[in-house]
């Protein structure tokens, strides 16, 4: 008998294999162990096989492994074969039991989230399936959260996505700082197990303020129009004086040539 129906991929697991003795005589000298084909599934820190000493009427013994399917595995149920060798304290004899088990292996569904662009008030997000199975009904939600204000639906379906593929979803946002060049938002991907349950993945990415930078460029063509407008002016002075210069010293000149004459 098995302690669990279920385990996840990528993730040690405790797996209890009980052996109860059913019959009118003791169990002597027991040997168990147990398998899945390909080995799809392995012990951690152990071999497959344990030994009993006895087991008495009536009486059961629990044989604990850790245990861990790989990440890579394709969900589904999948077989555990499982051996028993024990000695017949009536007969004497030795006796060889095998039997079979299944163990479902669950989808481990994961999302990567990225920040893609934003035109104005349209911010773009790619969105990866990077778990080991495909996944149904994706649709990719923006809580209400601090720092942020969403202008239209907050929710945008994206429709099944297979493992390794990704696809975009754009929301339209206002980032209520323009102070910082980063900000940090939420981010929840929705999507249906194959159980038919309907399941969610958070994550949490920083995505740039576009609006701080243009802050920041405007600011710095400010001050770079305002210093352009003070060597303008300086020069529009300097020529004046360079003009009224040579008129004082025209009108001198003339003074100085009326003198001679007379």
């Amino acid at each position: 008998m098995l302690s669990t129906s279920e385990l996840n991929p990528g993730e040690n697991s405790k797996l209890t294999f009980t052996i109860k003795n059913a019959g009118s005589a003791p169990l002597k000298d027991l040997t168990f162990s147990w398998d899945t084909p390909e080995n799809k599934i392995l012990p951690l820190g152990s071999g497959n096989t344990r030994f009993v000493k006895y087991i008495g009427v009536n009486q059961a013994v629990n044989l604990d492994y850790d245990v861990m399917a790989g990440s890579d595995i394709a969900p589904g149920l999948y077989k555990i074969n499982m051996y028993l060798n024990y000695e017949d304290t009536i007969n004497s004899s030795e006796k060889n039991v095998i039997q079979d088990a299944g163990i479902h292996i669950l989808e481990k569904a994961d999302f990567e989230i990225a920040f893609s662009e934003n035109l104005d008030d349209s911010y773009t997000f790619s969105i990866m399936n990077v778990g080991n199975s495909d996944t149904k009904s994706v649709s990719m939600y923006i809580p209400k959260q601090d720092g942020w204000t969403i202008i239209g639906s907050n929710n945008a379906i994206i429709g099944n996505l297979d493992a390794g593929d990704y696809t975009y979803a754009s929301f339209k946002l206002l980032a209520d700082s323009s102070n910082h060049s980063e900000i940090p938002i939420k981010v929840e991907a929705y999507y249906t197990s194959n159980e038919g349950n309907r399941k969610v993945v958070d994550k949490e990415i920083l995505v740039s303020n576009s609006n701080a930078a243009i802050t920041y460029i405007t600011q710095a063509d400010s001050e770079k129009g305002g210093f352009t407008g003070y060597l303008i002016m300086a020069g529009i002075v300097i020529i004046a004086i360079l003009i009224l210069g040579i008129f004082i010293i025209r009108k001198i000149l003339k003074k100085i040539k009326s003198a001679k004459k007379e």
